[in-house]
């Protein structure tokens, strides 16, 4: 396939066809804006089909499908051993990801501030201080796991999980409770393994000999410690509040610690219908930036003329809920992603649910019918008047933006 996707034809000129030239746009993010039943979602099946057929530079060309609605779970036109489904369920799925992954690109400062977000997604009553103790603590943890924030050679070491941070945590509460520093606790686990102790019978003069010698060692140990290394005063209720976070987490069965491996060249479906919205968007937010950060870590040269990844996305007004700042996922695809040959087609109810970063970088921008509460956002938006839209059959008809040219009614993929 030539990159060419035929999208209907002009109602303006029924003799001119209306094709998507995807190797002379500018980008390859795509926005859709129409009501429910108005003919997204088979616009975005006929989407999948034309990549599913496109040959990139570095091969087919790969599809991350976010099934939020199960209208995607059975894309006619493929076959069915050309689609890899990840469940994502709270009991008896496939997929799942580890949120302290550290990718060898960004690093542990990424990493700290990727998790931070992912905690706050899906605990929203995280206040300040606990998100500055969570900061502190995961930094501490990286750096336990041979982590160093300024040597990238250590950013390809094996990454911890929920349960290495739980554990932490769990060692920092009974560290507050005992009054003593957590180190201790190691260094004494250290020492009673190179004592005699565990085979010892205490009962007796070597056995206890043995246990007076250990108990001294222990108490030089916290002599020369009580001041301790680190300068925080932990406090045990916010320090609770981040555990039973993590438990939750690590309890959802989402945030395991192992990370989904998609298939590249084939149509990856991320099945998300049975979550709760929050984690939805927790996961939503997560697999964007692991795809994101995959395509930067690649050496393929810059400006492909079509696609090698593309990301599709109905109701995107969940990524908007994750796109606050020009560094979330969702944002950064829109504006930087061209280069390295990522693209995204997001579909929305509403003109005001695509970020305005997104909305500036679509090359391609379908309108659909759209409620009559929605005309003026049109306007303000795209220029449109409403009498443009109310013409516009739903399942049939939409106004057709590429590049830099104008609005034009088009009659969808029919003859």
């Amino acid at each position: 396939m030539n990159g060419s996707v035929r999208l209907g034809r002009y109602l303006d000129d029924g003799t001119q066809e209306c094709h998507y030239d995807i190797p002379n746009s500018s980008n390859f993010n795509i926005g859709l804006v129409g009501m429910s039943g108005a003919g997204k979602t088979y616009t975005i099946i006929q989407l999948i089909n034309a990549y599913a057929r496109m040959e990139s530079d570095v091969g087919p060309v790969t599809t991350f499908v976010f099934d939020l609605q199960g209208d995607l779970g059975d894309i006619e036109g493929i076959p069915q051993n050309k689609i890899h489904n990840f469940k994502f369920a709270y009991s008896q799925g496939n997929g799942s990801i580890n949120p302290l992954r550290v990718d060898p690109l960004g690093g542990v400062f990424i990493a700290v501030r990727n998790f931070t977000e992912t905690a706050k997604m899906f605990n929203h009553s995280l206040g300040t201080r606990q998100v500055a103790d969570l900061n502190l603590i995961l930094n501490e943890l990286y750096a336990d796991f041979g982590f160093d924030k300024d040597d990238s050679k250590t950013w390809k070491n094996p990454s911890p999980n929920l349960l290495s941070l739980l554990d932490y945590v769990e060692s920092l509460i009974m560290e507050v409770k005992s009054g003593v520093k957590q180190d201790v606790y190691v260094s004494a686990s250290d020492m009673l393994g190179s004592t005699g102790l565990y085979e010892a019978d205490i009962n007796t003069k070597e056995g206890q000999a043995e246990l007076a010698d250990f108990g001294q060692r222990i108490l030089d140990l916290v002599k020369a410690r009580k001041t301790g290394k680190r300068k925080v005063e932990w406090n045990e209720s916010r320090l609770e509040s981040l555990k039973h976070t993590i438990v939750n987490m690590k309890d959802s069965g989402l945030f395991s610690g192992d990370d989904v491996e998609p298939q590249i060249g084939m149509v990856n479906r991320f099945d998300l219908v049975d979550l709760q919205v929050k984690d939805m968007l927790t996961v939503i937010h997560l697999l964007l930036d692991r795809i994101f950060n995959y395509v930067q870590r690649r050496k393929w040269p810059f400006h492909p003329k079509v696609p090698r990844m593309m990301i599709v996305l109905d109701e995107g007004k969940l990524a908007k809920a994750i796109s606050k700042h020009d560094l979330s996922p969702l944002n950064r695809i829109g504006t930087e992603a061209r280069k390295y040959g990522l693209g995204a087609v997001l579909g929305v109810q509403s003109p005001d649910q695509i970020t305005d970063d997104v909305r500036r970088n679509c090359a391609l921008f379908m309108i659909y019918p759209i409620h009559p509460s929605e005309y003026s956002q049109a306007k303000t938006k795209y220029g449109l008047e409403a009498n443009q839209i109310k013409r516009l059959k739903a399942k049939s008809d939409a106004l057709v933006y590429m590049n830099t040219g104008v609005f034009r009614p088009v009659k969808l993929f029919g003859e």
